[in-house]
């Protein structure tokens, strides 16, 4: 079973950890040739001392429960257009070619740029061999859940928005620290981030980080992670194996490193979002205290303590599909409010609030967050 499938209480946590001879993170750390957090798994997890929440009943991500918009159709008509989709329906829109599309959407090239994208990812694989799985439905790297074409292309029509290596010289990479678990590799997949990004000024950077951009502040809304396709099917369901979980923590206690530079997170709490072909989940890990970040890598995972880092994630959420793509908006809506409004007001007092979302500058935000994620998931195809 995946660790964030089983791995839910200080005792369940402290009797695996006893039997599988768990290590702290410094003891796994190779310091003449260091293991880059992208090739983190489950060794890491347990030394890390992960503690996940079961999904629940509202799909919702917890975190971001307090600040979801109670209906978001009837916000704007821009944004009711991304949740009813294109209105070819996706059968005829992945049998459609990108110059179609964008002819079709002429008039909103944000809408047209992020339904080319999605026919793309829906557009069955060219010569892509069948996918193969072994007993506990681990799925080789020729899986049918492939991405389609790059789209690997700078996003021209909205200003002072960036994406990939383009960005201004200032947003460099997140993590600065010189602690040991800093070591961070070229990434290899700089792709399933690409069909969501937009209320404040966003760009993404090379490691993954949607940004929120203002003159004399930059700061991390919330991290991206992307991957080809499912790499664990339980129960015939997909869920998130070990290893991505594993990239997610490091990357997150990377943002809470670096916190110090710039204002990265809100509180302890880092956000994930993690793209899988046509489909987002949204995470958030969250120390149990400050002591966890100075004591993480020597602590013991067999030691009766209680520090942790916590892990809990919403659905995954089929943007292919109108509720998939409504759920996705609301967490993104929720996801900008968290960070913009951070220190103003309780969340019981935001629930309150009827924000309106109806200014060109705060759609564009939303769109390009939506196309953040799916721009990232047509690149991964080529590679």
């Amino acid at each position: 079973m995946a660790y964030f499938n089983t791995i839910h209480s200080p005792s369940t946590f402290r009797r695996k950890a006893l039997s599988e001879g768990a290590k702290n993170l410094i003891s796994l750390l190779d310091t003449k040739k260091p293991t880059p957090v992208s090739s983190w798994g489950r060794k890491q997890l347990l030394a890390l001392r992960v503690l996940c929440r079961p999904l629940t009943k509202e799909r919702n991500l917890p975190l971001l429960e307090p600040y979801l918009p109670k209906d978001v159709a009837s916000i704007n008509p821009r944004i009711q257009a991304l949740i009813r989709g294109p209105d070819q329906g996706m059968g005829e829109l992945c049998r459609m070619s990108e110059p179609q599309i964008y002819h079709l959407y002429k008039e909103s090239e944000a809408l047209g740029f992020i339904w080319t994208t999605l026919g793309g990812l829906l557009r069955p694989p060219v010569n892509q061999p069948q996918a193969n799985q072994d007993s506990h439905g681990q799925q080789e790297d020729s899986g049918h859940h492939d991405l389609s074409r790059a789209c690997n292309q700078p996003i021209s029509y909205i200003p002072e928005f960036y994406i990939g290596s383009d960005e201004p010289s200032s947003s460099q990479c997140i993590a600065s620290s010189t602690n040991s678990v800093g070591y961070t590799e070229t990434p290899q997949n700089p792709a399933v981030e690409d069909l969501a990004l937009s209320l404040i000024k966003l760009f993404a950077i090379d490691d993954g980080g949607v940004r929120l951009f203002r003159p004399g502040e930059a700061s991390t809304v919330a991290l991206l992670e992307a991957k080809r396709r499912f790499q664990l099917i339980e129960d015939g369901k997909p869920s998130i194996s070990d290893e991505p979980l594993a990239q997610m923590t490091g990357q997150a206690l990377l943002a809470l490193l670096g916190a110090t530079q710039e204002s990265l997170v809100v509180g302890t709490s880092v956000v994930t979002i993690h793209a899988t072909s046509h489909y987002v989940r949204f995470f958030s890990f969250e120390p149990s205290s400050l002591k966890y970040l100075t004591q993480f890598e020597n602590i013991s995972p067999t030691d009766e303590s209680d520090l942790y880092v916590r892990v809990s994630s919403s659905d995954w959420f089929d943007i292919s599909d109108k509720d998939g793509r409504e759920m996705a908006i609301r967490h993104i809506l929720a996801l900008l409010t968290w960070t913009h409004d951070r220190g103003k007001k309780s969340p019981a007092e935001e629930s309150n609030d009827d924000t309106e979302y109806d200014t060109d500058e705060e759609l564009e935000r939303v769109e390009l967050i939506y196309q953040k994620c799916a721009e990232r998931a047509g690149e991964l195809q080529e590679q």
